[in-house]
């Protein structure tokens, strides 16, 4: 994957551990799992997130918006405070308060939805 970065994109500053001097954003998804924003590349479209076949889940899991090169997208890990899964989120749905939405999206999933465990 590419090690190059690009200036920020509009919306980074204020997400969940973006300091104000947020460096630029790093291009692909090499370094995932630091949860900040990166600009997607072409190469993030074939790995098996979620594990799951060639990018089949790199998508926003707020609102299902399949990313392509040049988006930007952020995993966030639960770190198992929330007892949730992990997601990734795209720079609409991206915010201060995003974990505490997917948490509340979650146990509303789970209760309505009995078979997901």
């Amino acid at each position: 994957m590419g090690k190059g970065t690009t200036g920020p994109l509009p919306g980074q500053r204020g997400l969940p551990g973006v300091a104000e001097d947020t460096p630029p954003l790093e291009e692909g998804a090499e370094h995932f799992t630091n949860c900040r924003p990166f600009r997607v590349v072409s190469a993030d479209l074939r790995y098996p997130w979620g594990g799951f076949r060639e990018g089949s889940r790199f998508r926003c899991y707020f609102c299902g918006h399949s990313f392509k090169p040049g988006d930007q997208a952020r995993w966030q890990a639960d770190f198992g405070k929330e007892n949730c899964c992990d997601f990734l989120v795209c720079a609409e749905c991206d915010g201060p308060d995003v974990v505490a939405r997917w948490h509340r999206h979650y146990v509303d999933g789970k209760r309505r939805f009995w078979w997901m465990g």
